[in-house]
């Protein structure tokens, strides 16, 4: 791959790269930087890398570093949750159920603190499958796991969604 063609599949699939890395660290620095190391990474093995294959060699670099940065974070959490066993407590909860303008913003809200309850791959396969408009296959590949099990995950994940916000239980 030369300057060019690294150029050019910089080019293509930053901004998709980027909106799933700020879904799923919901921090625009950290998905900064993650696309700033899967790029690298490209670059630095783009002698390696098969024709036709760079996008979904690329998803699943991105999807492992942010699946990564997610781990440190709840490692880290772990050590201050000790500090603070009131936290739930402070954590905003879901309690006005409206029909207004303003619901689907609070929709919209709810659907993120959903997603962000999933476990961090849950949560790469849903924003994949949904965001992203992946079939199973690319998301397998990219997950490095069989298609059956993106679809059994997929599907415990949208029974967690409907579950937290189905109005019954908001």
């Amino acid at each position: 791959m030369n300057n060019e063609q690294f150029t050019n599949l910089v080019t293509r699939h930053s901004d998709d790269l980027y909106n799933y890395a700020c879904y799923m660290l919901r921090n625009s620095e950290d998905a900064a930087d993650v696309i700033q190391e899967t790029f690298l990474r490209c670059w630095q093995q783009r002698e390696q890398l098969q024709p036709g294959l760079e996008k979904n060699w690329l998803w699943r670099v991105i999807c492992h570093q942010c699946l990564d940065l997610l781990r440190r974070r709840q490692r880290m959490h772990k050590r201050f949750q000790r500090l603070e066993p009131d936290r739930l407590a402070q954590l905003p909860g879901i309690e006005q159920e409206q029909e207004s303008a303003y619901d689907l913003q609070h929709k919209q809200q709810q659907l993120q603190t959903a997603l962000a309850d999933l476990p961090a791959r849950s949560r790469s396969i849903m924003l994949l499958r949904y965001f992203d408009d992946l079939d199973y296959e690319q998301i397998a590949g990219i997950m490095q796991l069989r298609p059956g099990a993106v679809r059994t995950i997929a599907h415990r994940a949208r029974r967690k969604l409907q579950l937290k916000l189905s109005p019954e239980t908001a």
